[in-house]
């Protein structure tokens, strides 16, 4: 019930006025408007509402948590990738969706850098106001700390995107960072090897095969529809407890892995225990570097 109330918080902001901790908090987020945990940490001009923020805070997370990993900024195109999932899972084929979805994917280096990628996500204005979500990266099998991707539905819209975010992180990210287009999910090339390629000759050589759709069809008349509850509904762009609650998990997470960025921010707003575990575990197969 939490979690479901955390995700509405994220989708639309309430207008009226209630007498609930929840709500007053999220509120209070709402205020600091979309540069969110940065703002909260730099501007001394908000000193008296930092403090009350601070005070606030602390309380409230006792009671309130979150697993999730990534902050999303969604449009109202439905992905349908818990379909897709399934699919790849029990088939082990990648659904034709997957085959034009590209994904503009950025590799940072530290937490505060993150940050700034979320903020400048959240405002980001593109033609086909694309997904986007920024995230710590969580499985063994795959390298790097800190990402953001943007997603898009052809090629050419993906490249216009990295040509973008390429000059304009250039002078918003502290740190350096990687940018690439990459097709479908991370997984995917254990599947159909080079998959993720997006060259002209991997394209060609990579197409959807014909007997995979009988199997997707098939698929989908033995489980049925399933279900993508509330996905199509567009994310609001301000900060909000969704974000705060997943911020905080960064924040243990940077802890675990041992980014000093994660430090500063501890300080201010506390850390989530389980995903300080998650990234002492990740820093035993991937090493950071400040």
């Amino acid at each position: 019930m939490v979690e479901g109330l955390l995700f509405l918080l994220s989708i639309c902001s309430p207008t009226l006025t209630f007498d609930n901790d929840i709500l007053k908090f999220n509120k209070l987020l709402n205020d600091f408007a979309v540069d969110g945990p940065a703002k909260i940490q730099l501007d001394n001009k908000n000193k008296c509402l930092n403090e009350l923020f601070v005070k606030t805070s602390q309380s409230m997370v006792t009671c309130l948590r979150t697993k999730k990993s990534q902050i999303f900024r969604s449009n109202e195109l439905v992905l349908g990738c818990r379909r897709h999932k399934k699919v790849v899972e029990t088939k082990n084929i990648i659904p034709a969706f997957c085959f034009s979805c590209f994904k503009v994917e950025v590799n940072i280096h530290t937490l505060g850098d993150l940050i700034v990628l979320y903020s400048y996500f959240s405002t980001l204005k593109l033609p086909e106001n694309n997904i986007r979500k920024t995230m710590v990266e969580l499985r063994k099998e795959f390298p790097g700390f800190y990402k953001g991707l943007i997603y898009s539905q052809n090629l050419s819209d993906a490249q216009s995107i990295l040509n973008l975010l390429d000059h304009e992180l250039s002078l918003l990210l502290k740190g350096e960072f990687n940018i690439k287009i990459k097709r479908g999910c991370s997984e995917y090339p254990s599947i159909m090897p080079n998959f993720d390629k997006v060259s002209i000759e991997a394209l060609n050589a990579c197409g959807y095969p014909p007997d995979w759709a009988q199997i997707e069809n098939a698929f989908d008349d033995k489980v049925g529809k399933i279900e993508t509850v509330l996905e199509n509904f567009p994310s609001i762009a301000s900060f909000n407890l969704f974000d705060f609650l997943i911020f905080r998990n960064w924040i243990g997470y940077g802890l675990g892995i041992g980014d000093l960025d994660a430090v500063k921010f501890e300080k201010q707003f506390g850390s989530d225990q389980k995903f300080l575990n998650l990234g002492r575990t990740r820093s035993k197969y991937h090493r950071y570097c400040n």
